[in-house]
């Protein structure tokens, strides 16, 4: 699994694919495989994360630029 600050890409037949935490922020006294986790929540992780990097770069032109900018910080 791909630590919930962190993004992460796999590299596909069609193309380079962003890879984010299926689960949501910590609930204090709730183990993270008890908590709720799937799909949605990796890809709100994964729109968190390149929004963050947008802004905190201003670079954002293209995906192709997107994805260089996450290659360049793994």
């Amino acid at each position: 699994d791909q630590p919930r600050d962190q993004l992460g890409l796999v590299e596909l037949p069609r193309g380079t694919a962003v890879v984010a935490s299926p689960y949501p922020r910590p609930i204090p006294g709730v183990p993270v495989e008890q908590n709720l986790h799937g799909i949605s929540f990796a890809v709100a992780n994964a729109t968190g994360g390149i929004a963050r990097l947008i802004n905190e770069t201003g670079m954002a032109q293209s995906a192709d630029s997107i994805i260089d900018l996450i290659r360049s910080r793994i």
